[in-house]
């Protein structure tokens, strides 16, 4: 069944108009704004006229090839030469910018190899060896944790009770060795 539609709409100068847009970028939505008809009719237009839609696909490539069209006849300056080169063959002449995390590492982390892995699970192993003492807790009169501090407080290791100020009594701070 053939669409019906009244078309009288699209006047030579609404026609004009339309062309105009397109042939200075403007998409489907703001020619037919500028042509003072609707969006629909516009595109039930397109649908029903492929000759003429296929029109309005090349002259809306018209500022891209004018474009190109300039630039082209700019290349003769040097630093216009330079900046085509640098967006047309990025290869060879773009700008390269390289981004490393702290100490040249990679920004995104890279998974652990066997032997980090490893390394890590002995390092945990005697970390929790050390806090566990002999008895698998930890209390004040364990070993010191291997930054050669204290135990932190815990509800099985509390701050012993102090001055009656209620605060308890801070741990004691280890204090480094005399040089000789």
């Amino acid at each position: 069944m053939a669409d019906e539609r009244d078309f009288s709409i699209m006047t030579p100068e609404v026609m004009t108009k339309l062309k105009e847009a397109f042939m200075i970028g403007c998409n489907n939505d703001e020619a037919a704004m500028w042509a003072g008809i609707s969006r629909t009719t516009l595109y039930d237009y397109l649908r029903l006229n492929l000759t003429y839609s296929d029109d309005v696909e090349q002259w809306k490539q018209n500022p891209t090839v004018k474009a190109r069209n300039t630039v082209f006849k700019a290349l003769e300056n040097p630093d216009t030469a330079k900046w085509y080169l640098e967006r047309k063959n990025k290869d060879e002449f773009g700008n390269r910018t390289e981004l490393t995390g702290a100490g040249g590492r990679p920004l995104i982390p890279q998974k652990p190899s066997e032997e980090e892995k490893a390394e890590t699970v002995k390092r945990i192993a005697e970390t929790l060896a050390i806090i566990k003492g002999g008895n698998g807790t930890a209390t004040n009169t364990d070993t010191k944790p291997p930054d050669g501090g204290t135990v932190p407080p815990s509800p099985d290791n509390p701050i012993p009770e102090g001055n009656g100020s209620g605060q308890g009594v801070a741990p004691e701070i280890p204090q480094p060795a005399e040089q000789p």
